[in-house]
């Protein structure tokens, strides 16, 4: 099956385990990897659907339970950054009303917050 793409050098155990998965299926994938900034994976190959067409490098893809990963990083950076108040995170959250919350009070949204910001 034809595999398209960028991989950086340091980064071909990607393209390796990407190539396996590719060859145990019918069908088709992408994936990009970010290492500090810079994309250093960029792949895709596969079938896109029962025609037979070539997955490209645009192709949609139906995504099931994305948000868990992303819910795990958000927790686990929280944990690294030793319960920091969010307010020391981000000056929208501090010009809130919520500004003495902290990180484990978002988490179990004890913390009666009633806008949304980012913490980066």
């Amino acid at each position: 099956m034809t595999i398209d793409g960028y991989v950086h050098p340091g980064f071909t155990p990607v393209a390796t385990a990407f190539r396996h998965q590719i060859g145990r299926t019918t069908g088709g994938a992408a994936v990009a990897v970010y290492h500090r900034g810079k994309l250093v994976v960029d792949l895709w190959g596969g079938r896109r659907d029962d025609t037979g067409a070539a997955w490209e490098r645009d192709s949609l893809a139906m995504c099931f339970s994305t948000t868990k990963g992303l819910t795990s990083t958000a927790l686990h950076l929280l944990a690294q950054r030793k319960d920091r108040a969010p307010a020391q995170l981000s000056g929208q959250f501090a010009a809130s009303s919520s500004a003495c919350a902290s990180s484990r009070l978002l988490v179990i949204d004890a913390s009666s917050c009633s806008i949304c910001v980012s913490l980066s």
